[in-house]
């Protein structure tokens, strides 16, 4: 126990004990003594000269220079001030670079290191932080125009009408299954808006591209290692990804970097790294976009290694175009002596963390994404470690760069019973997941590990109820904001040669039935399409998705979750079973479309009815 402690606890008890035998007239002189306390109050309050109406709350006083410490108090109504006050820079800018004149003579605001001439700033700083308020402008945000793959991306893109005719906006109807508790992360996001379409058009164009989507990782842990380059390899397998159906390649993170796999960036802005030559990038970009497909660029915003140190042998002086310093590294990054303003998320221990507070560093940043996109031909982002900075962050690049595809990496650990075994209910996890999505502005989707982790204990124990939540909808992201949930099996990191966290061992075909026919954006794992068995399996399916018009709102029922197998019709056309039952779909017209191990889908003919408006409102209230 500590001194101090120790001593009010003794004065406490010795207090309390005098209390107890002075009786009432200890009782009586405490009621005197507040009586005296509030008549001395009122009497300096009368004193007070009167005088204009207070302004804005001032933050919380700066150390002051040479000042070693301040009290405990002090530090703890300092850190509260800090992280309830909102940061200055971009969030709130309306305008253009610089600053305006009455800020630049404030000694206490640096510079950027080299600042370059003044050019205007996208409007990525708007104060919007809702899909519905950028929407109630009446026009189509940037991140919803969806570029031709023939085409060169425009300088800046322009306005355009929306794919079909937008109606007004409409909360998101409560649901119709019974009721959930109340998730315990904290709100759901705002609504999506609706729009009046049929229900056989496809879906309005969201977050994560026009809603039918096919994604496929193009990479694994070990493609730097490829002999002849591997953006020479993708070129020529380009053309097989294409028959295979998918619609938009992930690529892995393509500038200069520490590590041989990319995710320790240096010079953004040069182009050579271990997957090949700049040139070989560009070449390989533009053959994506010619077969029709969008180009994924994996952007490591979070952190940068520094190219050289300072005088106390510190690395964090950074080289190359964007000759950053200290200020750009956030003040608690316990390795790296950082001097910009404290970070906004978790720090990754590996590099300097970035300071996106820093309004050198959200324009230099949000420069190099337009760069990726107008130099080299990307259309979509991959953004990694994104619990590393404020998503509100995000949605600043995001709409600054205006990528027809985004999806961010919120990987957070699931939710843990006694037994160690994941809880039937993820309602915590998936709910940090939208938590995160909606505060980027739901500009963002984001990978939906929640449904991974599910699919993970379901078919390792044959516990397919899991695969239900208590309202009778998908346990998963997905159940929640489809449209934002970027579903996998596996990716490099859980899989490859890492294997931080594998699928169960031949269960593939059974996860690729479940999120290929589902709502959500289906991932496919390059690994996965060197499999034989596994990429005919995978190819099979998203024609059936193809085919039949499955996207990323179609409407799922759940006719069986047991111990035993699951079951499930989506929009009337696609049944799935997966497990060991022997369910078959009730009625004519349906077809084996796919029989696989422990899994069966069936279709109905092309053009049978559907149920559900594909653009409709998707978001589920989380309650």
């Amino acid at each position: 126990m500590a001194p101090a402690a120790g001593a009010r606890r003794a004065r406490g008890a010795s207090g309390a004990r005098g209390a107890r035998g002075a009786g009432a007239e200890g009782a009586l002189r405490s009621c005197e003594g507040a009586r005296g306390r509030a008549r001395r109050a009122a009497a300096e309050a009368e004193a007070l000269p009167l005088g204009p109406a207070p302004g804005p709350r001032r933050r919380g006083p700066s150390r002051a220079a040479g000042q070693t410490a301040a009290t405990p108090s002090q530090d703890v109504w300092q850190a509260a001030r800090r992280r309830a006050a909102p940061r200055p820079g971009w969030k709130h800018l309306v305008g253009t670079w610089p600053p305006a004149e009455e800020d630049r003579g404030d000694p206490t605001a640096r510079p950027p290191p080299r600042p370059r001439a003044p050019g205007n700033i996208p409007p990525a700083g708007l104060a919007v932080d809702s899909l519905l308020e950028v929407l109630g402008t009446g026009e189509v945000p940037p991140w919803r125009l969806r570029l031709s793959p023939t085409q060169a991306p425009p300088a800046r893109p322009a306005p355009a009408p929306e794919p079909a005719p937008a109606s007004e906006l409409a909360p998101a109807p409560e649901p119709t299954a019974a009721p959930e508790t109340e998730s315990p992360a904290g709100p759901a996001p705002a609504a999506e808006f609706a729009t009046a379409q049929s229900s056989g058009a496809l879906p309005a164009q969201t977050a994560c591209g026009t809603g039918s989507e096919v994604l496929l990782q193009a990479f694994n842990w070990e493609s730097c290692r490829e002999p002849g380059g591997w953006w020479n390899r993708l070129s020529a397998e380009a053309e097989d990804f294409a028959k295979a159906g998918f619609t938009a390649v992930w690529l892995p993170p393509c500038t200069d970097s520490v590590s041989p796999e990319g995710y320790l960036p240096q010079d953004l802005y040069n182009l050579d790294s271990k997957f090949g030559s700049a040139a070989e990038l560009k070449t390989l970009v533009g053959q994506l976009r010619g077969l029709g497909m969008l180009p994924v660029a994996d952007a490591v915003l979070n952190h940068r290694c520094a190219s050289g140190q300072n005088e106390h042998g510190v690395w964090n002086q950074f080289g190359g175009r964007l000759d950053w310093d200290a200020h750009a590294i956030v003040s608690d990054d316990p390795n790296f002596s950082g001097r910009g303003g404290r970070s906004s998320g978790e720090n990754f221990h590996a590099a300097p963390n970035i300071d996106h507070g820093q309004d050198f560093v959200k324009r230099d940043l949000s420069e190099w994404l337009l760069w990726l996109k107008e130099e080299v031909g990307f259309q979509g982002l991959r953004m990694d470690y994104v619990k590393g900075f404020a998503g509100h962050h995000v949605g600043d690049y995001v709409r600054s760069a205006g990528p027809a595809f985004s999806v961010g990496e919120y990987w957070d650990a699931l939710e843990y019973g006694h037994d160690g075994r994941p809880a039937h209910c993820q309602d915590g996890h998936r709910q940090r997941i939208i938590n995160w999505i909606n505060s980027t502005g739901a500009v963002s989707g984001a990978f939906d590990f929640t449904t991974k982790g599910i699919l993970h204990a379901a078919f390792e124990a044959g516990e397919f109820w899991r695969l239900r939540d208590r309202g009778g909808k998908m346990p998963g992201v997905a159940g929640w904001w489809p449209s934002r949930s970027v579903t996998i099996l596996e990716n490099h990191d859980t899989g490859s040669t890492q294997s931080h966290w594998p699928f169960p061992r031949g269960w593939e075909q059974a996860g690729y039935a479940y999120i290929l026919t589902h709502p959500g954006t289906p991932c496919v794992f390059y690994d996965h399409m060197k499999c034989p068995h596994l990429a005919d399996a995978v190819k099979r399916m998203v024609r059936v998705r193809k085919q039949q018009g499955l996207h990323c709102r179609s409407s799922v029922s759940i006719e069986r979750a047991d111990s035993e197998s699951y079951v499930a019709v989506v929009d009337e056309k696609v049944a799935v079973r997966i497990g060991h039952g022997g369910w078959s779909p009730a009625g004519g017209g349906w077809q084996v479309a796919f029989e696989g191990d422990r899994c069966c889908v069936w279709t109905r003919p092309a053009g049978a009815p559907a149920e559900g408006d594909a653009a409709g409102d998707d978001f589920e209230r989380a309650r």
